[in-house]
């Protein structure tokens, strides 16, 4: 699983100038990617990330509007939940220094 922090035409861009890493292919592995506003699963056969999900208040409009690309959505998404306040607190006890903000 991947987080994003931002969720913007700036983060979500149809192509990228290099790659850093390998990304999934149609054989693996399992990518899903989080963003403040929804969430993305790689689709294998597809080759190409589609809406899996998407946040309370947040409509499939604003997750697609605020991306450089026109993603595939799922016929049925999931609404997500936000995290509770007891996850919330074992993040923070895990990164204290709060790294994941930065």
């Amino acid at each position: 699983m991947m987080w994003l922090k931002e969720h913007s035409r700036r983060t979500l861009v149809e192509r990228v100038d290099f790659i850093t890493a390998p990304g999934p292919t149609k054989q693996g592995p399992r990518l899903v990617i989080c963003t403040p506003k929804a969430m993305f699963e790689f689709d294998h056969e597809l080759g190409e990330l589609v809406v899996a999900g998407v946040f309370p208040g947040v409509t499939v409009d604003d997750v697609v509007n605020n991306m450089a690309f026109k993603p595939r959505v799922r016929e049925t998404l999931s609404m997500l939940e936000p995290a509770t306040q007891d996850e919330l607190q074992l993040l923070n006890k895990l990164d204290p220094g709060g790294i994941r903000y930065s």
